[in-house]
């Protein structure tokens, strides 16, 4: 048996180690370069498959500016059955009538140019209902429009109504509302404790007391406004209640105030008591009742 003395041994230890790691440093790197072309290739599959997702999904993301958005894009496409995607499930057909029919004669929408702003965006305390303000615009008129959305049971905005401050327009996809005097929808609302009213119509007008400048307005036709003297109720009488208003009530005092709605027409009356404080703005959206057996539709919004 031959005997290798240490130093010779350390020498083939030596040339041993540098063969392993020659041979080791390209493999590895190959190993490396396979991992980063593995990972590479799966964050382009799933950019591709995002990519595709997003392709595929009929629904904006849901939020009610986003739905509004989607639902006039589809009118300006003519494409009916993807604007009907938008529509809740109990929404008010009259509303968009020429949605749900095909007569291409009928003025609509669909057959006319015209654009619209979101103008503002509000939602109810439970955020289940929200109320969207679009001005629209047809033939250089400006027609303000509230549309209203509530969520179905997979969370998802659609569109329930919408209502104008202008009818009898046939510029509009929504069902021609005359205005007939045996027929007025007359509202008295009644304020007491401390706080103040401001009320803005459908058409964006005002009245009530002006928290801003302090004065008291009256820019509202068909609307008596009395009110803000010291100790004394404030009210708000309404000839002909069409469309979605917005009533504020504003807080000029530490305590809790009472407001009372009633029905001129069928007496049906209702009320809110609601603590307050000074500068405090709780703010409400008023629709009149569908049914005579209701009182005033009276719905708290952030």
């Amino acid at each position: 048996m031959k005997i290798v003395n240490q130093q010779g041994f350390s020498s083939i230890l030596i040339i041993s180690v540098f063969v392993v790691l020659l041979v080791s440093i390209p493999l590895g790197a190959f190993y490396l370069k396979g991992q980063v072309q593995n990972k590479s290739q799966e964050a382009t599959n799933s950019e591709k498959l995002l990519k595709e997702s997003k392709g595929t999904n009929k629904t904006p993301e849901s939020k009610p500016e986003n739905i509004i958005t989607a639902f006039f894009q589809a009118v300006k496409d003519k494409n009916k059955s993807k604007a009907k995607s938008y529509l809740s499930e109990n929404v008010n057909k009259a509303a968009f009538k020429s949605t749900f029919e095909n007569d291409t004669n009928s003025p609509s929408l669909y057959n006319q140019e015209f654009s619209y702003k979101i103008t503002e965006t509000k939602t109810d305390f439970g955020g289940n209902k929200a109320f969207v303000n679009v001005d629209l615009v047809v033939s250089g008129q400006t027609l303000p429009t509230v549309v209203t959305l509530e969520k179905n049971t997979s969370g998802i905005w659609l569109i329930s109504n919408s209502e104008t401050a202008v009818y009898g327009n046939t510029n509009l996809p929504f069902e021609e509302q005359q205005r007939q005097p045996e027929s007025l929808k007359r509202v008295f609302l009644v304020l007491t404790g401390p706080a103040d009213f401001y009320l803005t119509s459908p058409e964006g007008t005002h009245a009530g007391y002006d928290p801003k400048t302090g004065e008291r307005l009256n820019g509202i036709e068909d609307v008596y406004y009395e009110g803000r003297l010291p100790d004394q109720l404030e009210s708000f009488a309404i000839t002909d209640m069409i469309g979605s208003w917005e009533l504020k009530v504003i807080g000029n005092g530490e305590g809790e105030y009472s407001l009372m709605t009633r029905l001129v027409n069928t007496l049906k009356e209702d009320s809110i008591k609601k603590s307050t404080s000074k500068g405090k703005i709780d703010t409400y959206i008023l629709q009149y009742p569908t049914g005579a057996d209701k009182p005033l539709e009276v719905t708290p919004v952030n």
